[in-house]
């Protein structure tokens, strides 16, 4: 059986009646040269009396041009004949945190894995097979591939450290396999099931196949450390325990820093409910661990490992010639350390061939030429820098009157009391984005300069009231962490309610009714561009032989 996939290509075929109409009206005369035109009147009123409608004398040229109109008008349509694709698989592998849990040995993924290979070992000669990978962003793996290609795919998988997101896995298979939708094809997806999967019906079946086994309890899900305000000498910490089983159940918490136990503590947890607890660790600790004393299927679950803050410490280089102010307020800021260069040694480059990219600069009253490969703090950088540039000279009092309290350099600071008492007004740079604002001038500014992450003081805060404020050295804690990428007041480890990996069965999913399914086809226009184009060269070489 044939279609047309553009039906609207044979509204060429109206050429048909034109050719041959201009084949009708064209003179069958040719031009002769004649001595005299006298013999030849009689004739043509004989020719007039008989020229009643007589039918069309056969004619190699006019035949071939009406072929050649017939197959041009077919090839814009597009004609296919039905039927003759392949057969189409699509297995979805999870990828998700769950599958590496250890109650199937060696682990869910191992098995899923082998159920994968069963699946596309047994399928038909000429299927073509596809994977798909349901991690938290799904890939294609292989696309129309052979049995073989996903065998060899599957030894580079590995589960990721998340969730996935098996939904969004499905519809993508199905879309793969949507157009041999005629031809049994289907999608199968190996999971554990550990995951809320409200799917609709897709163009083709979709069947799952579960692995994993035994169920789940204790889970640490969520542990978060923060810097407190009221001490940089420890850390604040805490952990909530969630237990997804029917029964109460009691452990015993391990708090680790830096490979030593720093806490330990039973707790308890109701059925179908959480436990939350609080500890502490030195400020100054790289790793922490929380690890409960019965060991679940999943490592992620029973064990959270974090990186401290001093992963991320950082040190400023203090340029300026009266550092009191900063020095003073930096010290106060966790996990930072400073140096102080006066301003002529630094512009020498005697103090500044040291710098690493890690460390950051704070440049008060002064901006080089050749900046600082780092992250920079400027402080009433002078007119002639080309980061800010001054729309007057006439110092002016100013208050701050616009600012987001969102903004990552105001997280938690009140800054509604600055007042500036000489400031220059200033001209918003494109590079950068105001935190704080008066009515006509920009106060403090972040942004990227190139490669640079820069935070703008744009008044001398000796000139301000901004050291007096109880805001200024958070305000301080949240531009070094600005500037240092990874670096944030609290830290987050734990799967949150993603650590249920409890298995659940997973119904299969029947071919929605309802669904497009575009039918196979093989397409069938190229074989008759070509057939026009040598009747095209037949008909060229037949006119010229007339000439």
């Amino acid at each position: 059986m044939s279609l047309f996939q553009e039906p609207s290509g044979l509204w060429f075929l109206l050429a048909l009646p034109v050719i041959f109409i201009l084949y009708l009206i064209q003179s069958r005369y040719r031009p002769r040269v004649v001595a005299s035109l006298l013999l030849w009147k009689r004739m043509a009123r004989d020719l007039e009396a008989e020229a009643a409608w007589r039918r069309p004398r056969w004619d190699l040229l006019l035949a071939l041009q009406l072929l050649v109109a017939i197959l041009a008008g077919l090839t814009l349509a597009r004609p296919g004949a039905l039927g003759g694709g392949d057969r189409r698989l699509v297995v979805v592998l999870d990828t998700s945190a769950s599958m590496a849990a250890s109650d199937v040995p060696p682990t869910r993924f191992a098995a899923a894995r082998q159920q994968v290979a069963d699946v596309v070992n047994g399928a038909a000669p000429g299927t073509r097979v596809s994977l798909v990978t349901a991690g938290a962003m799904p890939q294609v793996m292989v696309e129309n591939g052979s049995p073989s290609n996903v065998l060899d795919a599957l030894d580079a998988i590995q589960p990721e450290g998340d969730a996935g997101d098996l939904a969004s896995a499905v519809r993508i298979a199905a879309g793969l396999a949507a157009p041999e939708a005629g031809n049994d094809s289907q999608v199968v997806a190996v999971t554990d099931g550990a995951v809320n999967l409200d799917l609709p019906r897709q163009a083709v079946p979709v069947a799952f196949k579960l692995v994993g086994g035994a169920s789940q309890s204790l889970a640490v899900s969520d542990v978060s450390l923060r810097r407190p305000i009221e001490s940089s000498d420890y850390l604040a910490g805490f952990a909530r325990v969630v237990n997804f089983g029917a029964d109460p159940l009691g452990t015993t918490m391990t708090i680790v820093a830096d490979g030593l136990a720093v806490d330990r503590s039973p707790i308890q947890v109701a059925a179908a409910s959480h436990a939350e607890a609080t500890f502490r660790v030195p400020a100054n600790v790289e790793k922490v661990s929380v690890v409960l004393a019965d060991r679940e299927a999943l490592a992620a679950d029973d064990r959270v490992d974090m990186v401290g803050f001093a992963r991320s410490a950082r040190r400023v280089t203090i340029v300026s010639d009266a550092p009191g102010i900063w020095e003073h307020v930096l010290s106060v800021v966790p996990n930072v350390s400073t140096r102080t260069v006066r301003r002529q040694d630094f512009l020498t480059q005697t103090s500044s061939s040291d710098l690493s990219p890690d460390d950051i600069v704070l440049l008060d009253n002064v901006v080089p030429d050749d900046l600082p490969h780092s992250g920079l703090i400027l402080v009433n950088p002078p007119e002639t820098s080309p980061l800010l540039s001054r729309v007057d000279s006439l110092p002016r009092l100013r208050r701050a009157v616009s600012f987001d309290p969102e903004d990552p350099l105001l997280v938690g600071v009140d800054i509604a009391p600055l007042t500036v008492q000489q400031v220059v007004r200033a001209a918003p740079p494109s590079w950068a984005s105001s935190s704080v604002a008066a009515e006509d001038t920009p106060l403090i500014l972040h942004g990227r300069f190139g490669d640079r992450r820069v935070v703008v003081f744009a008044f001398d805060p000796e000139k301000s009231n901004l050291p007096h404020l109880a805001a200024f050295p958070l305000l301080m804690a949240n531009s070094v962490d600005w500037l240092t990428p990874g670096r944030q007041a609290v830290l987050h480890g734990g799967l949150g309610s993603k650590s249920n990996i409890q298995p659940r069965a997973l119904a299969d999913i029947p071919a929605s009714s309802a669904a497009a399914v575009v039918p196979s086809t093989s397409e069938l226009w190229p074989w008759f561009l070509a057939a026009a184009g040598v009747i095209f060269a037949l008909e060229w070489l037949v006119a010229i032989r007339r000439g």
